[in-house]
């Protein structure tokens, strides 16, 4: 009994340990979004909260002149404003807008290119309500009609990129 209970204790510590660790990786994340996010505060842009993360950098939601708007954080480091163009999701985005853009689309409104570190911030019109992925993982499910229509909306913006050239 007294080594089943030293194993326990020992289990304890070392969640506790985990919890204390782990609790200071998000608060030095959160501090170091926060950081990051002050270069679009220069631009005038007032960040009000995270809304994802992923492999290639976050977005947050930010509000300019009572407009909300999305701010794509792109991992990556650009040395220069012309590698930064040529990134290819910057210039898909930009050749996809050519002559007015595209309903389906996600409207670009500034890109960013912070000199001092080379952080890229994509400032795109803002859409609530989350995306499909998330909807399906919920388990919301459409009706016929909603998922029609959908579909519809997803392939006229993809009929779009396909007449630019994707």
């Amino acid at each position: 009994l007294p080594a089943q209970a030293n194993l326990l204790t020992k289990k304890k510590l070392a969640d506790c340990r985990h919890r204390r660790t782990h609790g200071q990786q998000q608060t030095t994340r959160g501090t170091n979004q926060k950081k990051k996010m002050a270069v679009c505060e220069a631009y005038g842009y007032k960040v009000d909260r995270l809304l994802g993360r992923g492999a290639f950098g976050s977005v947050c939601r930010a509000t300019k002149d009572n407009k909300t708007v999305a701010i794509k954080h792109i991992a990556k480091r650009f040395r220069s404003w012309t590698e930064c163009l040529q990134q290819r999701e910057i210039s898909s985005l930009k050749k996809c807008q050519d002559r007015g853009g595209h309903a389906n689309l996600i409207r670009v409104m500034e890109v960013i290119h912070a000199k001092a570190d080379g952080s890229v911030f994509i400032v795109m019109e803002y859409v609530d309500g989350g995306n499909l992925y998330d909807a399906m993982k919920k388990g919301d499910y459409f009706s016929r009609e909603k998922a029609a229509s959908v579909a519809r909306d997803v392939l006229r913006g993809l009929s779009h990129m396909h007449r630019r050239g994707f």
